[in-house]
């Protein structure tokens, strides 16, 4: 497989670093560099699944994995558009929910191939669709098989969906069930923390759902006690750019050492992944400041 050319890394001179340090604001620089990701993943979406060097894997399997892919790209660069101007920060940790979540799914059907991850993973998301053309099928019987143009689509679709996940309809109740998004986590690097579940999943779903502390947090302001809607004024929070960042790179690298089968072809791009995290780190440093440090009584 012929590599990748992987774009230069964004290029911060002192000037850039200095005013940041300054304003004690490192999101100019984490914006380049997650943007930089996004358009990494984006590149990387994109190798052909017939390419010398790579395992052969099935349409379904592969498409399900460059699917997640493209779609963590698309919504990072979505969210480019929206937070460039530091702006749309309940907006924007939507998405970072969304984008974290198909990033640790691909870890997670990466790593468990072996236990039917794929196939788990395609019936759980085609079982809504099976439901729905039930209900169809039982209104078109109640009209005495008379259907409507509209259905006669979703049936269309639901079968198209069933058909190029290659599963078998009678094989769909043979899987185990898939494991919940807790357990997906705690299956991969986390296990034994409870703490990237609390913060991806449950914490995210605040933003998703408009729970009362999303509310709290970006749509109401309090002035003596009163509560009112808060102008479109959110600012996005510097460690959105760097938590997406850090999983989707550790996505990608769990998907190239997943689908090729030389070793030089997975070192180089392993090697250029690296690259990239060990650069955002180098900055990292500075934004952490004291966080983890002990309050001194």
């Amino acid at each position: 497989m012929q590599e990748l050319v992987f774009p230069d890394l964004p290029f911060f001179d002192k000037t850039k670093v200095d005013s940041c340090k300054e304003a004690e604001d490192y999101r100019p620089i984490f914006f380049e560099i997650y943007k930089h990701v996004g358009i990494i993943c984006s590149l990387i979406s994109c190798i052909n699944k017939k390419s010398p060097g790579i395992k052969n894997i099935s349409n379904a399997h592969y498409g399900l994995l460059t699917g997640l892919l493209n779609r963590c790209s698309r919504l990072m660069l979505a969210n480019v558009s929206l937070s460039c101007n530091g702006k749309f920060g309940e907006t924007t940790a939507i998405l970072d929910r969304c984008i974290q979540e198909s990033a640790i799914n691909v870890r997670w059907l990466c790593k468990y191939e072996k236990e039917n991850s794929f196939e788990r993973f395609l019936i759980s998301g085609l079982k809504s669709d099976i439901e729905l053309e039930k209900n169809i099928k039982q209104k078109i019987k109640s009209r005495d098989g008379k259907i409507l143009e509209i259905e006669k689509r979703m049936l269309e679709s639901i079968n198209r969906g069933i058909y190029l996940s290659g599963i078998d309809r009678k094989d769909f109740e043979s899987f185990p069930r898939l494991p919940t998004f807790e357990t997906r986590i705690k299956n991969l690097d986390y296990e034994n923390d409870e703490l990237p579940y609390t913060v991806i999943q449950r914490l995210g779903s605040h933003h998703v759902h408009g729970t009362w502390t999303s509310l709290l947090t970006h749509y109401l302001d309090e002035d003596n006690g009163e509560l009112h809607p808060n102008d479109n004024l959110v600012s996005i929070h510097v460690n959105q750019f760097i938590s997406v960042s850090l999983e989707v790179l550790e996505m990608l690298k769990d998907f190239i050492n997943f689908i090729t089968n030389e070793n030089d072809i997975s070192d180089y791009y392993l090697k250029e992944l690296t690259k990239i995290r060990e650069y955002l780190d180098s900055y990292r440093i500075e934004v952490r400041g004291n966080d983890f440090e002990e309050i001194k009584a």
